[in-house]
């Protein structure tokens, strides 16, 4: 939702939210590694990034219905 709510506060927003993205995708992929998964790991961290964005529109349309515009 933070990363949501940035990229509506300009180029600057859109920035550090697309970066802050960057690390975690970096940070997931340096700890898919470091746990010893080398095979198809290529194949696993895109299966990552689409279960984050589902799960983060998710909450984010529950909290629409709960909270509202």
């Amino acid at each position: 939702m933070l990363l949501r709510r940035m990229r509506e506060e300009g180029i600057a927003g859109k920035e550090l939210s697309q970066t802050m993205y960057d690390v975690f995708q970096d940070d997931i992929e340096q700890r898919v590694y470091a746990e010893g998964v080398t095979v198809r790991a290529g194949k696993l961290l895109p299966a990552l990034e689409q279960s984050f964005y589902g799960s983060a529109v998710r909450s984010l349309s529950q909290l629409i219905l709960v909270v509202g515009n």
